[in-house]
């Protein structure tokens, strides 16, 4: 195989893993190749995009899975990672200049609903799959797009949030700068992985197809030809990672199409008959209690973090 970034020879670095095993029937039997050179990862043989598009429309999100939306997502359970990204950009960027954001794979729109929150003139847009977030995003006034083919307008700040590492190619680079402008910030992150030491003690991949370092976005950007105004670490550490998708792999791994499992279903009945009102309070003395930590996992820049965050513009 040759290196999706630099073209180079490259080999087999690892067996894939999924956390819900069904979901093998769209993204086929795969290997995780690594670059040497790029210090890039990457899946191998790539799924077929349409495949992948079937997924992130009808599947991904759907009940029962670990990205399903929930009807609590205008929640705090997200706070201190936006709230940090919007004290983040507004370092490197007057946001009072900024008149429209543009947010690729945007979920629900969180980051860009919080900047507009404190900045009532920004205009929001997206490109995003999900039939259900398409819904949330148009009760929260973003202009959705279905395609990049369809956007005619230029904008003044682009953000991405977890979502390039789920994509099949680096050619995201080439159509985010289509839409901008000279003056176009662009603000992505994604997961941090030390190959060196401890990517095989991950328990899952999915639906990961990208494996970024800081050598390797470095690298994308004198190819892409960008200027990198910040490349920096954020959130709790890998090892924390890790934890936390352990359990997600307990949790769902067996997870079918209409077929919730018994922990999933105790989990739904809780909500049910469980006041709301207590378990926003209990979601509240959790956050509470980890309010310092969080507040520092975004500060501390460890080398050990789990994401990786750049602010940049095109050259």
């Amino acid at each position: 195989m040759n290196c999706i970034l630099c073209n180079e020879t490259d080999s087999v670095f690892d067996e894939y893993k999924f956390n819900v095993e069904s979901d093998v029937e769209f993204f086929g039997n795969l290997k995780i190749n690594y670059c040497r050179k790029c210090d890039l990862g990457y899946a191998s043989p790539m799924p077929n995009t349409d495949k992948l598009n079937y997924f992130y429309k009808h599947i991904y999100r759907a009940k029962g899975r670990p990205d399903e939306i929930k009807s609590n997502y205008n929640s705090d359970i997200y706070y201190f990672r936006n709230l940090s990204y919007l004290n983040y950009l507004s370092t490197f960027i007057n946001l009072d200049n900024i008149k429209n954001i543009f947010d690729f794979g945007s979920g629900v729109g969180d980051l860009g609903f919080l900047i507009k929150s404190k900045f009532q003139n920004i205009s929001l847009s997206s490109l995003e799959l999900d039939q259900n977030c398409k819904r949330i995003l148009n009760s929260r006034k973003y202009k959705v797009y279905d395609d990049f083919n369809s956007i005619s307008e230029k904008f003044d700040l682009i953000i991405s949030s977890l979502t390039l590492q789920q994509l099949s190619d680096l050619n995201i680079f080439n159509s985010l700068k289509k839409i901008s402008h000279k003056d176009t910030y662009v603000f992505i992150d994604v997961p941090n992985n030390n190959f060196d030491k401890k990517f095989f003690n991950r328990p899952y991949d999915s639906p990961r197809l990208i494996f970024f370092t800081k050598k390797s976005v470095e690298k994308i950007s004198n190819i892409f030809n960008f200027n990198i105004i910040n490349l920096s670490y954020a959130s709790y550490s890998i090892d924390k990672a890790y934890k936390y998708s352990k359990q997600s792999k307990n949790s769902f791994s067996n997870w079918k199409k209409d077929n919730i499992n018994f922990k999933q279903k105790i989990k739904s009945l809780i909500k049910i008959f469980l006041p709301s009102i207590f378990l926003k309070f209990l979601t509240f003395i959790r956050e509470e209690k980890n309010k310092e930590e969080n507040i520092d996992n975004f500060v501390l820049q460890k080398e050990n973090s789990w994401t990786l965050r750049s602010i940049f513009k095109w050259k």
